[in-house]
C-alpha cells in the first residue's frame, strides 16, 4: 500500500531474497503476473525500473569501483539520480570515513559502509518504491536507528505516494 513500509520476516531459506529478486526484475523465472504501479506485466520495463530503488546482498557494485564511480555510473543508469543528494548522503553517513574519500574502492569498505553506499545511491534517486533486502544486517546499532529515520523520511517526503518493502531476520528491525 502506498505510504507504508512493509517488512518481510522469515527464516533463512524461506524465499525472502528470491521474492525480492522477482519483484525487482533480477529473476524472471516465475509464473504469474506482478502489478507494478497498477500495471500488470511480465518483467519490468525501463519506466518501472526508474521508479524502484533496490539494495540487495552481495556484490551490488563492482569491487574496483570507487565511491565517485558509483556516483558517475548511477547518474548514467538512472535519469532520476541526483549527484548533489548522493554526495550529501555519503558525507552524512560517513562513507569512507570523515570527509568521504571518493577515491576509496568499494572492496576496501566494510560491510556496513558498503550498505550505507547502496542506501546513499538509492536514496539519491526519485523513486516511488524502495525494495531493501536485509538492509540493517551489516549496520551497527546507531546506523540501524538512522536507517529507520531514513525510511520514515522517505515515506514522509512522498506525500503518501511512496512505499518501502524490506526483508529482515530481526523482529526489532521490523518494529
Amino acid at each position: 500500500e502506498s505510504g507504508k513500509a512493509l517488512g518481510l520476516l522469515g527464516r533463512n531459506g524461506a524465499g525472502k531474497t528470491t521474492l525480492l529478486n522477482i519483484l525487482t526484475g533480477i529473476r524472471l523465472d516465475y509464473k504469474g503476473e506482478i502489478s507494478y504501479f497498477g500495471r500488470q506485466e511480465k518483467g519490468i520495463d525501463a519506466s518501472v525500473q526508474e521508479r524502484i530503488g533496490y539494495t540487495g546482498p552481495g556484490s551490488y557494485f563492482l569491487p574496483q569501483w570507487t565511491i565517485r564511480q558509483v556516483e558517475e555510473i548511477s547518474g548514467l543508469l538512472f535519469d532520476n539520480f541526483h549527484k548533489d543528494r548522493y554526495r550529501a548522503l555519503c558525507e552524512e553517513l560517513g562513507i569512507g570515513g570523515s570527509g568521504t574519500d571518493v577515491s576509496k574502492q568499494v572492496k576496501s569498505l566494510s560491510d556496513g559502509n558498503r550498505m550505507k553506499l547502496m542506501l546513499a545511491a538509492v536514496l539519491a534517486r526519485d523513486t516511488s518504491l524502495l525494495i531493501l533486502d536485509e538492509p540493517a544486517s551489516p549496520l551497527d546499532p546507531l546506523m540501524r536507528d538512522r536507517l529507520c529515520d531514513m525510511i520514515r523520511n522517505y515515506l514522509d517526503q512522498g506525500g503518501g505516494e511512496k512505499t518501502v518493502f524490506f526483508s529482515t531476520h530481526n523482529i526489532a528491525d521490523m518494529e
